[in-house]
């Protein structure tokens, strides 16, 4: 599947003076937002997604969310947008690499939910957390010779499972939340 670099739909705005507070809280909000179109057309990001990857607001708003994502975790997160936009599910959240405009990985725990009226997807908001990459150990504890020797192939790896289980999990918490019955809520838990 190709990546698009821009929307060819023109994006709405978000109006700022509609809620100052409210735009107030998004553009200094602690962590990376952005306020995503179902296509992936970046309707609005705050400062600290700016400064996470290098870009400034001009250079991001109106691009695809293909732009900032790595080429390996486009598919994972395209496909978990689309399972949101269908109301498969309520939100999810994976762990998965963005690029910064100079190309550097940044590895970031992404929450992703929707803004939905009358059933259609106005926007997704996504929150994006710079994390430190996946690692894994071993039995004494070390980790660093291991790792070099399966590298960005073991991390791929790790990388897929978690985002894998992660929408399951998500799942299973919205069947804890949700459910009126408590047989159904007691299965889920376990």
């Amino acid at each position: 599947m190709s990546r698009p670099e821009k929307s060819l739909r023109p994006y709405a705005a978000v109006r700022r003076d509609s809620d100052p507070c409210f735009a107030g809280a998004f553009e200094n909000a602690p962590h990376s937002m952005a306020l995503v179109d179902s296509d992936g057309t970046m309707l609005h990001v705050n400062r600290a997604l700016c400064l996470m990857l290098g870009y400034g607001a001009d250079e991001l708003i109106d691009s695809n969310v293909s732009v900032i994502t790595h080429p390996e975790d486009f598919q994972t997160e395209l496909e978990q947008r689309r399972h949101l936009a269908c109301a498969d599910i309520g939100r999810y959240e994976l762990i998965q690499r963005y690029l910064d405009k100079q190309g550097e990985t940044v590895w970031v725990r992404l929450s992703v939910s929707a803004i939905r009226r009358s059933a259609q997807i106005e926007c997704f908001v996504v929150e994006a957390e710079a994390v430190r990459p996946p690692r894994l150990g071993t039995a004494d504890g070390s980790q660093g010779e291991w790792l070099h020797r399966f590298g960005d192939a073991t991390l791929s790896a790790m990388h897929e499972i978690g985002n894998t289980l992660t929408p399951l999990m998500v799942n299973t918490e919205l069947i804890v939340e949700q459910s009126r019955s408590e047989p159904v809520r007691e299965f889920a838990r376990e």
